[in-house]
């Protein structure tokens, strides 16, 4: 074999490639994609950490009302489209609906028995999850960006939350792996769904997992949750915008588009959700972030951007193809 056309020379001692350079418009084709969609549903889905706060009422109370608004939403949406509400179809699109109602109970158990930052943490951990069954399950490849990606999020995410985690509330703890876990499991179905199958069976998993939540809500809270902790005086407005603006909304473009976009992808560009729920507190309620918490939003937006670099770079490569196009018809035009 020439040594000059073996893979190992090139890849050793050829000259690198020179660096992208991104254009504006290489950058607005991903916002306008469908993991631009996804980055607009990470940012509705943070304002629900400050309506919560604003709402200060019990955790049953308001995960069932908002799943009931939100299957509401959810209801005219399928009915303006002209489509109709139907059960799962299939063992995997029960799995997505359990999945999610136990990721959002067991939220709330994790954010009741352990600390927020605790809960927060293990919840996106579950990214980790999804990173090495996506390959296997959905027979996506996981590049070294986004293996990159991941780390950063995760190291992202320590740093926002890190000065609060707490190792005494184990049960808290626990509850918040098996969080993580149902997250991933939840997003990994979602994507088979949306892959095989189209966003209107996404949208009715997502539906009567908002029912089954409010329902359940509404069987805890009459017959096990302590009167005192119940407080429905609050202005109702807030209860509506909590299950449209970051719920029903975010979930429907979700589905929309999760089928277009990889898991690990998908997952990192909804991390504008822990990026925004630590914002909205410093300029609503002038809670500011540590030092580190600022270092973590930065690791944060960092991930996205590692995660979106070899769309970046298709975007690029298409932008230049059609420019060099343009030059060519330009100059036979002229001759």
């Amino acid at each position: 074999m020439d040594i000059h056309t073996s893979g190992l020379f090139k890849r050793f001692w050829m000259r690198p490639e020179k660096p992208m350079r991104l254009s504006t418009k290489s950058i607005a084709a991903v916002f306008a994609s469908p993991v631009g969609i996804l980055f607009l549903a990470g940012f509705l889905w943070s304002f629900s950490g400050i309506l919560i706060k604003l709402l200060n009422c019990n955790a049953f109370v308001i995960a069932g009302a908002r799943g009931g608004i939100a299957a509401i939403v959810q209801f005219a949406y399928l009915w303006s489209i002209g489509a109709k509400v139907q059960l799962p179809k299939g063992p995997i699109q029960w799995l997505g609906v359990a999945a999610f109602v136990s990721n959002i109970f067991l939220l709330v158990f994790a954010f009741q028995l352990t600390s927020a930052a605790n809960a927060v943490f293990l919840h996106y951990s579950g990214i980790i999850l999804v990173a090495f069954v996506a390959p296997r399950l959905l027979k996506e490849n996981t590049t070294k960006y986004d293996c990159l990606a991941v780390c950063f999020a995760l190291a992202g995410i320590y740093l926002l939350v890190g000065t609060q985690l707490e190792s005494k509330t184990q049960i808290g703890n626990i509850l918040g792996v098996f969080c993580g876990i149902t997250f991933a499991v939840m997003q990994l179905c979602w994507r088979y769904v949306g892959k095989t199958r189209n966003h209107i069976d996404l949208i009715n998993v997502c539906l009567i997992s908002d029912v089954i939540t409010f329902l359940v809500s509404i069987i805890t809270v009459t017959f096990f949750a302590p009167a005192g902790n119940i407080n429905l005086s609050h202005n109702w407005s807030l209860f509506i915008a909590l299950g449209i603006i970051p719920w029903a909304l975010p979930n429907i473009l979700e589905c929309c588009v999760i089928g277009k976009v990889q898991a690990v992808k998908a997952m990192i560009a909804t991390m504008l959700d822990p990026l925004f729920t630590a914002i909205w507190p410093m300029l609503i309620l002038s809670e500011f972030p540590t030092v580190w918490g600022y270092t973590g939003c930065a690791l944060i937006l960092a991930a996205i951007v590692v995660s979106q670099y070899t769309e970046l770079k298709a975007q690029k490569t298409l932008a230049d193809i059609s420019s060099r196009r343009e030059d060519t018809f330009a100059k036979v035009a002229v001759k």
